[in-house]
């Protein structure tokens, strides 16, 4: 059984104010995206699952987080009413489409190469579209490389991180996009040593992942996750949740 399905059939009630057997109030989705967040033994893990599952808590609402491929994750919460998602990207693209309740994390994505393709070395962002790239289904590079005018017949979407590692080191695809610490994580996973692979162009239009929501949510939902977070933030519990 792959590592997602066994998250997806991982659904937590983190209550507090509902009691026990109560149906949840809010679906949850997230994407199996170590370090970050991904499904374990013990619950939802990684840094931003904590700051998420603070969050509810403090909220004192009831959730279910279900981990999903990336592109389901995100057409679910796109379809459902009082969805959340994590961990996703903030861009100019989406910004008008979902409500952005509380920021998780910051780094930057990549397009990352062969550490042997010294060809790709001193890439530029005009010169993209002349390369096969792998990325994760809908996610917010996918987005950019169609906005930067690159053919679909380039991209390459994969269910995963540890997928687009493989082709790239198969030599299938000539860059992947990714978050450095995210793609190092993947590469310990597999037992690929990270000298293999080397940045190639950082993309700076997208480096902030977000808890958010579609903008059906319940205003009462809403305005609670939002108090939620302002008091974890104003006593510093907001800082320490990812611990």
């Amino acid at each position: 059984m792959s590592r997602w399905l066994a998250g997806a059939l991982l659904m937590l009630a983190l209550g507090l104010s509902v009691g026990a057997g109560a149906e949840p109030v809010l679906k949850v989705y997230a994407e199996d995206y170590p370090p970050y967040n991904y499904p374990s033994a013990a619950g939802p893990a990684g840094p931003n699952a904590k700051r998420v599952q603070a969050l509810l808590k403090r909220a004192g609402l009831v959730a279910a987080i279900e981990f999903q491929p990336w592109a389901r994750a995100y057409r679910q919460a796109v379809l459902q009413d009082d969805a959340l998602v994590f961990s996703m990207h903030r861009t100019p693209e989406r910004e008008q489409d979902w409500l952005w309740l509380a920021e998780l994390s910051a780094e930057p994505n990549y397009l990352f190469r062969l550490a042997t393709r010294e060809d790709l070395k001193a890439l530029k962002l005009e010169d993209v579209a002349h390369y096969r790239i792998s990325v994760i289904r809908n996610s917010s590079s996918q987005e950019f490389l169609h906005k930067l005018g690159v053919p679909q017949s380039r991209i390459e979407g994969v269910t995963d991180l540890d997928q687009n590692l493989r082709k790239l080191v198969a030599g299938r695809v000539d860059l992947i996009a990714a978050q450095a610490t995210a793609l190092d994580n993947s590469a310990r996973n597999l037992a690929i040593k990270p000298a293999s692979y080397a940045p190639a162009l950082r993309l700076n239009d997208f480096a902030r992942l977000y808890l958010a929501a579609n903008r059906r949510l319940d205003p009462v939902l809403r305005s609670r996750l939002e108090q939620a977070l302002a008091a974890m933030q104003a006593d510093g519990s907001w800082a320490r949740a990812g611990e």
